[in-house]
């Protein structure tokens, strides 16, 4: 029986892919719209697929574009998380 229960908790709710995200760069994901809205953590900046979506009054950013220039150690943390 807990096989069965611990192989539908695996399907559906994908526990073979979950990884934990520490809540401050939780934060950090989520003002810049979360991560289903980063296309790609580039060199000197991130890419997103909606701008209107980052909240520039909860990170130090500036948009251009879909293109968010970050602080380096906000950029590094993205691309550890992100990639």
């Amino acid at each position: 029986l807990v096989y069965f229960i611990s192989k539908y908790a695996v399907e559906k709710y994908d526990f073979d892919t979950y990884r934990f995200i520490p809540p401050s760069v939780k934060k950090l994901l989520d003002a810049l719209g979360g991560a289903e809205n980063i296309e790609k953590a580039e060199n000197d900046c991130v890419t997103v697929y909606n701008p209107n979506l980052v909240n520039i009054l909860k990170i130090d950013c500036e948009v251009c574009e879909n293109k968010i220039t970050l602080s380096d150690d906000d950029l590094n943390t993205i691309k550890e998380y992100i990639n």
